[in-house]
């Protein structure tokens, strides 16, 4: 488990009655990590665990500095240059942050990377600062009132908190089945703030002051380097990120399917020896078949997770209710495997690589799904009405229906704050560019990041795609999605990204380039596309294919609605519970499966969290 929670008095000191509530949260993160620290500073109390880490903080000299999260020394700006010979360190304890931040200051923010939040106290003058990394990968929650600020990583830790106000954000609830999650900085709490991206808050006295520290705008170039040139930038930062991010003699693991960001990442490892590859699905998917092809050619350690009618008596509602408690409802069972595998990799490694939010930086996004909500592409290719495409789409929903007390003052509501929410993506922008945007200021941390929050609860996931270096290197390429034609189906567009990983691969493990992928075609056939066209039939027929399951996610569904939606403990004045249990019995549940996931999901956390369960 990964955790942080502090609370900071706007005056005089923490009174004697809260110290109880603070130790409970103690041993709450203590059950699930050894390695967990609480220290006093007369205004102040902060809690911190981290997996596998057995120093969170350093109390001596001008700085204590509390670390949640993953951290490692950044590029200088000045080696992003072609072919530049680079190096990145893992930071690995907190003398060490303390060190640069004794040197830097506030400016360290801008010499370090990872996942991340951090909280830093000046001795000297009794101030904090606290940051989070530049995609807000790890959450970092935000609640004060006249005596106190509250800052969580978990909104379970706030609610320890006798004088913490539960009163549920209705228009977050609604922004949760319109776009995957609520947006910007709000939570499902209507007085707790979702720090954005990137930040820097200050504390002194009775005083608070938000800034940003990195502009994701500035990552856009309108000069972009060549193919050729960028061909070698992205090779060589991708090489040196996946490299950095392996530890020192001990086993890890990577994510391996039959397509191309496993394959990519296993491509560039130069020390293979405590490697272990895994994947997961049915026994008839060609993920499964084409991984353990990969890995019986290369001799490595290889582990499957069948998703199976063992899997759904042994496992399936344990993982799938750990995944939406751990994930504040914000991922649904449809995930519930990550956590089955997981629980596994936790025993025989402790960091696992994968290609967690790879494709969308390169892919031209053509369609709205579980990672870029159908709603959000509906407006932003009809931005010049917004507010009639909005009302259309609320009339027509059936999710909204199951939201009780939808009146047409929320719906108001709704619609102008949306407006504010998504104006630097649809309005201030080219579609391209807000598209992007959007993906690095909100979908990669609330997407893949949940997912990733909840496996760190086992075992470190870090993604090199979405790592500070190669996220500044290839928005100087016109491989990233940022400059490409963003709401298309043209499939020669949509292959940009898997020439980059096909060059990759041919540079640094040509074997792996020519194995064939679960489309059909192998990396080496994308690479020479401009002088064959053996890749062109494979790929119309994989387009023509039904597309694969990871698993049966009607039988989930079946499952979870079944064991939840009659239970008591499911019902909340928010969901209308009884339309929900009708939908259900007349099967109109499989044409609406994420709204119905959504609505259970959050009913059964709702519960456990007003119930102060943990």
């Amino acid at each position: 488990m990964s955790g942080l929670f502090g609370i900071i008095a706007k005056k005089g000191i923490i009174d004697e009655p809260l110290k109880p509530v603070l130790r409970k949260i103690f041993l709450e993160m203590r059950k699930h990590d050894r390695y967990a620290d609480i220290a006093e500073f007369g205004n102040a109390t902060v809690l911190v665990s981290n997996l596998h880490r057995s120093d969170h903080s350093r109390n001596k000299g001008q700085y204590s500095v509390f670390i949640e999260g993953d951290l490692f020394s950044a590029l200088p700006p000045g080696k992003l240059n072609v072919g530049a010979g680079i190096s990145a360190g893992h930071i690995n304890d907190n003398d060490l942050l303390s060190d640069i931040l004794e040197l830097k200051g506030e400016q360290l923010v801008h010499h370090i990377k990872g996942q991340y939040n951090v909280i830093c106290r000046n001795n000297s003058d009794e101030s904090y600062f606290v940051f989070n990394d530049i995609l807000g990968i790890k959450p970092l929650y935000l609640w004060e009132n006249n005596q106190f600020w509250l800052l969580s990583s978990e909104l379970k830790y706030l609610r320890y908190l006798p004088f913490f106000e539960t009163d549920i954000d209705r228009i977050s609830l609604i922004e949760f089945f319109l776009f995957n999650f609520p947006l910007a900085e709000r939570t499902f709490f209507l007085k707790v703030k979702l720090i954005r991206p990137g930040s820097i808050l200050r504390f002194k006295g009775d005083r608070m002051e938000i800034n940003t520290y990195f502009d994701h705008m500035s990552l856009f170039q309108d000069n972009l380097l060549s193919k050729n040139e960028s061909l070698e930038l992205l090779n060589s930062v991708f090489s040196e990120v996946v490299n950095s991010y392996l530890p020192r003699n001990d086993k890890f693991a990577i994510s391996l399917t039959g397509g191309f960001d496993g394959r990519t990442i296993l491509s560039v490892i130069r020390n293979p020896e405590n490697l272990l590859t895994y994947t997961f699905g049915t026994h008839e998917s060609s993920d499964i078949k084409v991984a353990r092809q990969i890995s019986e050619v290369l001799n490595l350690m290889h582990h499957t997770f069948y998703i199976d009618d063992h899997y759904y008596r042994e496992s399936f509602f344990d993982c799938s209710e750990e995944l939406v408690w751990r994930s504040d409802s914000l991922a649904t069972f449809v995930r519930s495997h990550y956590i089955h595998a997981f629980r596994e990799l936790e025993r025989k490694c402790d960091v696992v690589l994968s290609g967690n939010g790879g494709s969308e930086l390169f892919r031209v996004i053509y369609k709205g799904g579980a990672v870029v909500s159908p709603m959000f592409i509906e407006l932003l290719m009809n931005s010049t009405d917004l507010r009639h495409t909005l009302v259309t789409h609320i009339n027509d929903s059936l999710a909204l229906r199951l939201i009780k007390g939808f009146t047409p003052a929320v719906r108001e509501e709704l619609i102008e704050s949306v407006r504010t929410e998504l104006d630097p993506y649809i309005f201030s922008v080219r579609k391209n560019r807000g598209m992007n945007l959007f993906l690095l200021q909100e979908t990669i941390r609330k997407y893949f990041g949940i997912e990733m929050k909840i496996e760190s609860f086992h075992a470190l996931n870090r993604s090199p795609y979405i790592d500070k270096d190669f996220l500044i290197a290839i928005n100087k390429t016109p491989f990233s999605s940022a400059y490409q034609s963003t709401l298309t189906r043209n499939p020669i567009l949509r292959m940009k990204g898997q020439y980059l990983y096909s060059y990759v691969m041919e540079r640094n493990h040509p074997l792996l380039a020519r194995m064939k992928t679960n489309r059909g075609y192998s990396p080496h056939d994308v690479y020479s596309i401009w002088r064959n066209f053996r890749i062109l039939i494979p790929y119309i027929n994989k387009f023509l294919m039904k597309k694969e399951n990871a698993f049966n996610t009607f039988m989930s569904a079946e499952l979870f609605y079944s064991r939840h939606l009659n239970d008591p403990q499911t019902d909340n004045p928010f969901m209308n519970r009884a339309l929900l249990t009708d939908m259900f019995r007349s099967q109109l549940w499989k044409g609406h499966l994420s709204d119905f996931a959504k609505a259970v999901s959050w009913s059964l956390w709702y519960h456990r969290l007003m119930g102060n369960q943990s």
